[in-house]
């Protein structure tokens, strides 16, 4: 498969090309998908992926915690953290009850 940036007369932006390798955001963002592998191959047999080790031990601090401070302690937004919850949930990992104020 081979993909093309469609561009758009509106979309022009007169900036210098900067060559891929030398852009850090790329560079980080090859570099943590590159750990994110190894995590999630040394953890395979627990069945968990390295996303969900991480908030397994955020967790594992705390007695209780609400979703937002779940959230902000692990930089995730709650939509990205709401998916991982519902499937260490389903796993039986943790247990999601309505809190005090609800």
């Amino acid at each position: 498969m081979n993909l093309t940036l469609k561009k758009r007369d509106s979309d022009v932006v007169h900036e210098p090309e900067i060559p891929a390798s030398t852009c850090t955001c790329a560079e980080l963002r090859k570099a943590s998908r590159a750990v994110t592998l190894l995590d999630d191959n040394a953890f395979k047999s627990s069945g968990l992926l390295s996303t969900q080790l991480s908030v397994l031990r955020v967790i594992s601090k705390f007695d209780s915690l609400k979703v937002s401070q779940l959230a902000q302690e692990l930089g995730m937004d709650r939509t990205t953290l709401a998916r991982n919850l519902s499937v260490l949930e389903r796993q039986r990992f943790i247990k999601i009850s309505p809190g005090k104020d609800q």
